[in-house]
């Protein structure tokens, strides 16, 4: 950004990355490139199982309140008994004794040290994710909290086991694939999708479930498993897991980058056919809100955020006349201002045009669903359509200000963020909106007339899963990585007054694509 004061139309920017295929005739890998694989297949496996058992008993030995070191991550590193350094030996014994040829893809290092590497460290990463960087000072122990300290066990158990079926499909797969179907990196890389009899979703949904069941009853996981805050637990278990398991085994093979497993939140369609998108996608069988990373907050309060550039008066009356009322009987609570699109930098047509800056504030995930799926609603869908056409722009946002405030908020009728508003979507890293937060309301709070109302990061998108088992948008994604949005006395300029703000500017300065609305 060169300018402070910007009015970008936000664009959609989809980029192909060309996927490099072997020829369809490609050979199957000799007998001796086989055995090579199945040999790093295998010495990561053995490597995976050892660490694992390790850093269960390490916490075994914290809840015991015996742990040596001092930190779950260093008695794992420790490995007291040479487990994990006698598996890596071992899988680089086996390695560099099978891999006689090199084969075509899959592998790069004939010795097995990259592969012993990359499957070693990563339990203790792994349970860094859920437990939080000190592990131990999320754990419970026997004598302060026995429930507690078991549900931990329980869990941590289920996230081993989770790891452990990933494995194993993937052994699998290649077993039953390196003769026929799998002749390149590609072809070997989808194995860690494979889950033909569903021991991957039993070991990372079916038992983390169970797991909460029966063993952390009456526990709060939000502070015994912190990682997972404003997640399902099972959820949150098995996207992580599956990321750390793939990038560590992507190290280990030589694999190409696996796409990024989210969280997400499903709920069934009643009456299925009755499309919220253009009837070109056919039927579906239940709607979706898909997390954009691996630790969306889809449990907590989410803001949906709508943008479109159409406007027809009296569809936007009968819509929210119709609407609204079923907000209302969920508990949904809006944020919103009422009033006529302005463009701060005095152009035309403006960059949004929309009348109102409407945010419905759902309780999570799932209560947007329970809404989209009411039978009420549909008859409304072709009214939404017709309304804004092809322009809808959906996504789903996370608080990031003052939040604790608007989350207890209950008047009825809805909260208004008074009646001119300027608004600011944007483009940025995750950190950038984070780290922008603080700044942005210390500045906005020594000035009069300017209150900071707003700052939300993007996190899920609405998705159906339609009855062949794809997924497509219900609309088009909101682009926009997070918004802003200030509340403006009738006397501030926003123009000179709020952009200008140094904190703003220096935040500006580091996001792109942004759309700068004034709503009166």
């Amino acid at each position: 950004m060169t300018s402070t004061v910007r009015r970008l139309l936000l664009i959609v920017a989809v980029l192909f990355a060309p996927l490099v295929q072997s020829p369809a005739t490609a050979a199957a890998e000799s007998a001796a490139q086989q055995k090579c694989l199945g040999a790093v297949d295998k010495g990561f496996a053995g490597v995976s199982k050892a660490e694992g058992k390790a850093a269960l008993g390490c916490i075994k030995a914290a809840a015991s309140g015996d742990l040596a070191p001092a930190t779950v991550a260093g008695c794992i590193t420790a490995d007291a008994k040479q487990k994990i350094a006698g598996a890596q030996a071992k899988a680089k014994s086996t390695i560099a004794k099978a891999c006689t040829i090199q084969p075509d893809f899959g592998v790069t290092d004939l010795t097995g040290a990259t592969t012993a590497a990359a499957a070693g460290g990563q339990r203790a990463a792994l349970l860094q994710k859920f437990f939080g960087p000190a592990i131990e000072d999320a754990l419970a122990t026997k004598a302060d909290d026995a429930t507690a300290a078991a549900c931990q066990r329980a869990l941590a158990t289920a996230i081993d086991r989770c790891w452990t079926a990933h494995v194993a499909a993937f052994a699998a797969c290649v077993s039953g694939g390196l003769a026929t179907s799998i002749n390149d990196a590609a072809a070997l890389g989808a194995c860690r999708d494979s889950d033909p009899d569903g021991a991957v979703s039993a070991a990372c949904d079916t038992n983390v479930q169970d797991a909460v069941a029966t063993r952390c009853q009456g526990v709060d996981l939000g502070a015994r498993l912190p990682g997972c805050q404003c997640q399902t637990t099972s959820e949150c278990i098995r996207a992580r897991t599956a990321n750390s398991f793939n990038a560590a085994l992507g190290a280990a093979a030589n694999l190409p980058e696996a796409a990024l497993v989210r969280p997400y939140a499903r709920r069934v369609q009643e009456n299925v056919g009755e499309a919220w998108v253009s009837p070109v996608y056919g039927d579906y069988v239940a709607s979706r809100i898909v997390g954009r990373e691996e630790d969306a907050p889809l449990a907590c309060p989410l803001g949906a955020v709508n943008i479109y550039t159409v406007q027809d008066a009296m569809a936007d009356s009968q819509y929210n006349s119709a609407i609204l009322p079923l907000l209302l009987s969920q508990g949904i609570r809006i944020l919103f201002a009422p009033g006529v699109p302005g463009d701060v930098t005095g152009s035309s047509p403006a960059a949004l045009v929309q009348g109102t800056q409407a945010m419905p504030l759902y309780g999570s995930a799932d209560d947007f669903l329970h809404l989209s799926t009411r039978s009420e609603v549909f008859p409304l869908v072709d009214l939404k359509h017709r309304q804004v056409g092809d322009t809808l722009h959906f996504g789903f946002e996370h608080c990031l200000y003052n939040c604790d405030a608007i989350y207890a908020f209950h008047a009825i009728p809805p909260i208004e963020f008074g009646t001119r508003l300027l608004v600011i979507h944007v483009s940025a890293a995750r950190s950038t909106l984070e780290d922008a937060v603080a700044p942005l309301a210390a500045e906005a709070a020594m000035r009069t007339g300017v209150e900071l109302r707003w700052v939300g990061r993007t996190v899920g998108d609405f998705h159906l899963e339609l009855t062949d088992g794809s997924n497509v948008q219900a609309f088009h994604a909101l682009e926009a990585d997070g918004t802003v949005i200030y509340e403006l006395d009738p006397s501030v300029n926003p123009a000179t007054d709020v952009l200008t703000l140094p904190a703003l500017s220096a935040f500006l300065a580091q996001t792109t694509n942004d759309a700068v609305v004034l709503l009166n």
